[in-house]
């Protein structure tokens, strides 16, 4: 998965405004992979 600018910009200000907590912008791409990874388990466990 790869965010554009804009879009990792909107992660990372929803993650300081939901955590208070700033972060850069490999901790922020790694985080959105892991959260969309997660969303993807989620979605394939419900299907079966």
């Amino acid at each position: 998965m790869g965010l554009s600018p804009e879009e990792l910009q909107t992660f990372k200000d929803a993650y300081r405004k939901a955590f208070g907590e700033n972060l850069d912008d490999a901790e922020a791409s790694d985080l959105a992979y892991r959260l969309e990874h997660l969303y993807r388990v989620l979605l394939t466990e419900q299907s079966d």
